[in-house]
């Protein structure tokens, strides 16, 4: 007789535990999800016959429009939206998380924080990967398959010379104007940017620009902030319909996994419903919850480790030759251009800085960045918004300072910053500053405002490859039992870390030993 495989485990339904699920399905093991969430949260008017439209011009504004202080001017306008506000209601509670000077977020949902996501792929070079146990050719095939799987967007470019081998990509998104005229006159002046540090181009995006199955490609209508009707931009959740159609798995939303606990050669996995056993438990739960499930259940070892994550500062920009052009009604509402910004002479590892059109962002939001009472920078706003070139600018986690340690009620985070800091922030935006200058790009006064611990969304390190994992991701000295997440990464480069997550969650279930 025939024995069924096992069913191996996977906790969490972000990026990482569907990519993980992806992989050991494809190789015909059996796997079953537990997701803390309700399930899916896909965007409004998603697959719908009539998707939602906007109502009141240009943006969409109503959509997601804020009181000024209802997240803080120092935080992303991204916390404040209705499905930020939907996958983050009850986390902290939930995984038994408290925080103290960090800015604590995380989503209980099919799909993660990919729900709120922007769409950055940023694949890691050698140089992003020196701390690794692997290099940029590892990670090679990974990176192609993950990447064919969510449909990436761009070209070659001074920000990405080489994206992963073998990878097809989709057209570029079409650029703002404002953003369109930055770039051409770069173009004009490369090798004088080039010296002065900076490189820029448009970065890849995981957002189509051809339509796929239910997904469409993106068409401009500049509400990417509150989720694309269209389903353009990236979403894990659009993989779980996929994963349905393996034979070998299943999916139990509202699983939140409470503890983990040896039984045997096993596991006794304690959730908000059941006790699940499973020889193999992949942790895919996100970086903090992850970590807590994870201390608890080995046996050895610390209980406070380092937390990574990227500090990020806003800071606004203004292009006066665009004052006087038309209003933009449609365009792509995140990123526009990227910005690697050499900071070796300041002793630090590069920035990463990214350019945003105003289209998609609320008025108030921009106008907590202006130097001047409410009013004033509502009107001031309005008039400028061609013009306005919305900027952050991300450090490396060499630049952070925060912790996380086990207790008795959980997980206990503690933000903070390397003193460094202040003096890193100064040298990158006069670096851009200086450079963007040269092109008719001004820095505005009073603009920067630095984010607080833990607002950049990146959390990263606790379970580092090397000492508390190994290059396969297995929890060191623990039988059957992975990590798939940002909890792994030895070290956290300034670019953003998702594709990269997503890719070594891929090579780590396509090398765990199945059972014959």
């Amino acid at each position: 007789m025939t024995r069924a495989p096992e069913t191996i485990v996977v906790v969490g339904a972000g990026p990482a535990g569907i990519t993980a699920a992806h992989a050991l399905l494809e190789r015909g093991a059996r796997v079953r999800i537990l997701d803390a969430g309700d399930g899916p949260v896909y965007p409004t008017g998603f697959a719908d016959a009539a998707p939602a439209t906007d109502s009141d011009g240009p943006g969409g504004f109503s959509a997601y429009l804020s009181d000024r202080d209802s997240t803080g001017p120092d935080v992303s306008p991204k916390f404040a939206t209705p499905t930020a506000r939907r996958i983050g209601n009850d986390y902290a509670r939930l995984n038994r998380l408290a925080a103290n000077d960090f800015h604590l977020f995380g989503a209980l949902a099919g799909g993660g924080l990919t729900t709120i996501w922007g769409g950055l792929a940023a694949p890691y070079d050698d140089d992003d990967l020196k701390a690794f146990p692997f290099d940029a050719a590892d990670l090679r095939a990974s990176y192609r398959t993950v990447g064919a799987r969510m449909g990436i967007s761009g070209a070659r470019s001074d920000v990405f010379p080489a994206p992963p081998d073998g990878l097809e990509l989709l057209p570029p998104l079409e650029l703002h104007p404002t953003a369109g005229l930055i770039a051409a006159r770069y173009r004009a002046r490369t090798t004088a940017f080039h010296a002065a540090g900076i490189r820029l181009g448009a970065p890849l995006q995981a957002v189509l620009t051809e339509d796929r199955g239910r997904r469409r490609a993106c068409d401009y209508r500049g509400t990417c902030l509150n989720g694309c009707a269209n389903g353009a931009i990236y979403n894990a959740a659009f993989d779980i319909d996929a994963l349905r159609e393996f034979e070998g798995f299943s999916y139990s939303p509202g699983r939140g996994v409470d503890a983990l606990a040896r039984d045997g050669t096993g596991w006794r996995i304690s959730t908000r419903g059941e006790t699940i056993e499973a020889k193999t438990v992949v942790l895919a739960a996100g970086t903090l919850a992850t970590t807590r499930l994870a201390l608890a259940a080995r046996t050895s070892g610390p209980r406070r480790v380092r937390l990574l994550h990227n500090p990020v500062f806003a800071s606004g920009l203004l292009m006066p030759g665009r004052l006087s052009a038309p209003a933009t009604e449609r365009a792509f509402a995140m990123a526009q251009l990227a910005l690697n910004v050499d900071l070796a002479d300041a002793g630090a590892d590069d920035a990463h800085a990214l350019l945003y059109s105003t289209i998609g962002l609320p008025t108030s939001s921009l106008a907590a960045h202006m130097p001047f009472s409410t009013s004033t920078s509502v009107r001031a706003v309005a008039g400028l918004r061609e013009a306005l070139v919305p900027m952050t600018c991300f450090f490396s986690g060499a630049a952070s300072d925060s912790h996380a340690e086990l207790t008795d009620r959980g997980l206990s985070i503690v933000g903070g910053h390397s003193v460094e800091l202040p003096r890193l922030v100064q040298a990158a935006r006069k670096r851009i500053v200086r450079a963007l200058r040269r092109i008719g790009v001004y820095g505005l006064p009073g603009s920067t405002t630095l984010a607080p611990p833990g607002a950049d969304l990146h959390f990263v390190g606790t379970l580092p490859m090397g000492t508390a994992t190994d290059g396969d991701c297995r929890v060191a000295g623990t039988d059957g039992l992975y990590v798939v997440d940002g909890s792994v990464f030895p070290e956290l480069p300034a670019r953003p870390c998702t594709y990269t997550i997503m890719a070594i969650a891929d090579r780590a279930m396509r090398r765990l030993p199945l059972e014959p």
